[in-house]
């Protein structure tokens, strides 16, 4: 168990321990990273809810890897999980290219549920739930299971999976995306950020594509600078 402190972040850079974890999941044994402070006690805790697995959703993805390091080294707890079940079958992937959906989706939910309760069990700490690409889709579930205190959507796939429930969360929210994002058009984000209940922030990097290659450090600033507020 990591002992609890004060909420308030740190905007210096502290040392991290970096734990190898087994999470227990309906799908089988699920392989995650915790990570916090090493010298100071954690002051949050954060479940990082990474892309889908037939689109990067590892481990070692680099926005998964960063965010969830980052913000360690600013004093939180996180937690970042592979999902888990079969590999790739042929029929899988030409759904998923079709239509975003693969036949194993509903497992997914599983998955992050059961990595946030292994959370919960390691800390017991107030919680930021951050989703990207299609993790931020398991967000609404994920918030009626522990009245998390913030949300983050990170490249949110608004054209292909349902993020309705979201709008009416009453939770502080950060958006991010880019301006020239392949998963859902920057006015398709705008329209329905303008339709959530705040208080929220949007922030749209340029030319980020949807993997947010060399713009992890600012993902980690964004997201830091928005749990102070």
């Amino acid at each position: 168990m990591i002992a609890n402190a004060s909420s308030a972040l740190t905007p210096e850079r502290l040392d991290i321990l970096e734990e190898s974890v087994a999470i227990a999941a309906p799908s089988g044994e699920l392989a995650g990273v915790l990570a916090y402070p090493l010298a100071v006690p954690a002051r949050r805790a954060a479940l990082v809810v990474g892309p889908h697995p037939l689109m990067g959703g590892r481990l070692d993805n680099n926005v998964v890897r960063a965010v969830a390091r980052g913000l360690a080294e600013h004093g939180l707890a996180t937690l970042r999980f592979a999902y888990g079940g079969p590999g790739p079958t042929t029929d899988g992937m030409d759904a998923f290219w079709r239509t975003g959906h693969a036949p194993d989706d509903p497992q997914r939910l599983g998955d992050a549920q059961a990595a946030l309760q292994y959370l919960h069990s390691a800390v017991a700490l107030p919680t930021v739930l951050i989703g990207y690409s299609f993790g931020t889709s398991l967000l609404e579930a994920l918030a009626d299971a522990c009245a998390p205190t913030h949300l983050v959507l990170i490249g949110p796939t608004l054209a292909r999976h349902a993020h309705d429930r979201l709008l009416q969360i009453a939770l502080p929210k950060l958006l991010i995306t880019a301006d020239n994002d392949f998963a859902t058009p920057l006015e398709l984000t705008r329209d329905w950020f303008g339709q959530c209940r705040g208080p929220k922030r949007l922030v749209v990097f340029p030319a980020a594509e949807h993997f947010y290659l060399g713009a992890e450090d600012r993902l980690v600033g964004e997201i830091f600078a928005w749990l102070q507020q």
